[in-house]
C-alpha cells in the first residue's frame, strides 16, 4: 500500500507512531520531545502541524519518508530532563497557592472581617503573601511553562536543563527566606537582601536559558520581543525586591508609609502583573492562536505598537 495514502493530516499521532515507530524521530524534531508519552498525545497530524508551525505538506513529505524507509537503529522512547522539567515547576506553583497564597489570604481576610477592622493583620503579612502569590505562584508556572514550551515552538531542546533546574530550588528557598524576612520583628532587611539575591539570580539564570534556547534555534518570530522584555520586566522585579521592601517595612512612619505605597506600589505590581504575565501571555498568545486557529499572523508593526503600549502603560505614559 502506498504510505502517501495512508497518512494524512487527519490521521492521529499515537495511531501512525505505533504502526511506523520511526516516525517519531520527525515529530520530535518538530518539537514533540516527551510530550504525550510514547506513542505521543492523542491529536491529528494536521493540528500538530498547525501549533508547531510546520508545513502541513513538508511534514506529511518526511513522515511518509520516515515510514517508507525507516532507520535500521532501535527507537526508544527516553524522556529527559528537559522534557518533564515543568512538572516539579508546575508542582511548587500549586503548593505556593495552597499555603502561601489563597490559604493565608483567606485566613487574612477572615481575621480582618471577624475583627472589623483592616488593621488588624499586620501589612508584613500582605506583603509575603503578595509576594509568594506573584513570584511563586505566577513565577513558578511562567518558568515552568516557558521551559517546556518556547523549546517547542523554535523547533529546538532547551539549553542546559540542568542548569535551568537549579531556578526551582532557588526561588522556592528565595521565597521561604524572604516570607521570614518579613515575618520577624521588626522585619529583616538583612535576612531579605540575602533572600533578594537568591531569587535574582534564580531570575538571571532563567533569563539566561530562555535566550540561548531561543538563540540556538535561529528562527526569528515577532513574538520574540515579548518573550525578551517579560525576561527584563522580571529581573527587574527581582533586583527591585529589597527596594521596596525596605520603602513599605521600614518607613519611619505612619505618613511616610502612606506616601510610599502611594508613589510606589502600583508602579511595582505594574512590572510584576503587567511586566511578567501579561506580556509572557501577550508574547505566547501571538504565537499560539494564529497557528491554532488559522489566524492571520499580526504584521510586525502591530507587534511593535502592542509591545510599546504595554511598556507605556507600565511607565504610566500611556493614555
Amino acid at each position: 500500500m502506498n504510505k502517501v495514502d495512508t497518512i494524512t493530516a487527519e490521521t492521529f499521532l499515537p495511531d501512525l507512531v505505533a504502526l511506523y515507530p520511526s516516525t517519531r524521530a520527525v515529530f520530535d524534531r518538530y518539537g514533540l520531545h516527551g510530550c504525550g508519552g510514547q506513542m505521543g498525545p492523542r491529536e491529528q497530524i494536521g493540528w500538530f502541524a498547525r501549533l508547531h508551525g510546520v508545513p502541513i505538506d513538508q511534514l506529511l513529505r518526511e513522515l511518509n519518508e520516515a515510514a517508507t524507509h525507516p532507520s535500521t537503529a532501535p527507537v526508544e522512547f527516553a524522556p529527559s530532563i528537559a522534557d518533564t522539567i515543568y512538572r516539579p515547576f508546575f508542582l511548587a506553583g500549586i503548593a505556593t497557592v495552597l499555603t502561601l497564597g489563597c490559604m493565608w489570604g483567606a485566613i487574612n481576610l477572615l481575621t480582618i472581617g471577624l475583627k472589623e477592622n483592616f488593621s488588624s493583620v499586620s501589612y508584613s503579612w500582605v506583603l509575603a503573601h503578595a509576594h509568594a502569590m506573584v513570584f511563586g505562584f505566577v513565577g513558578f508556572f511562567i518558568m515552568g511553562f516557558a521551559y517546556q514550551a518556547i523549546p517547542r515552538f523554535k523547533h529546538t531542546t532547551l539549553w542546559r536543563p540542568r542548569l535551568a533546574f537549579s531556578t526551582l530550588p532557588l526561588m522556592i528557598f528565595g521565597i521561604l527566606l524572604q516570607t521570614v524576612a518579613h515575618l520577624l520583628s521588626p522585619p529583616s532587611l538583612a535576612l531579605e537582601a540575602i533572600a533578594a539575591f537568591i531569587q535574582t539570580i534564580a531570575v538571571t539564570v532563567f533569563a539566561l536559558v530562555m535566550m540561548q534556547t531561543i538563540r540556538q534555534a535561529n528562527r526569528p518570530e515577532n513574538y520574540d520581543r515579548f518573550l525578551y522584555a517579560a525576561l527584563g520586566w522580571f529581573l527587574i522585579a527581582a533586583i527591585a525586591n529589597p527596594v521596596i521592601f525596605k520603602l513599605f517595612e521600614l518607613a519611619g512612619s505612619r505618613q511616610e508609609l502612606l506616601f510610599n505605597l502611594a508613589t510606589f506600589n502600583i508602579p511595582y505590581r505594574d512590572v510584576q502583573l503587567l511586566g511578567i504575565a501579561v506580556v509572557m501571555i501577550l508574547g505566547v498568545s501571538l504565537r499560539l492562536l494564529p497557528h491554532a486557529y488559522g489566524f492571520r499572523e499580526p504584521s510586525r508593526r502591530w507587534v511593535s505598537s502592542r509591545r510599546a503600549s504595554v511598556a507605556g502603560r507600565i511607565r504610566g505614559t500611556s493614555p
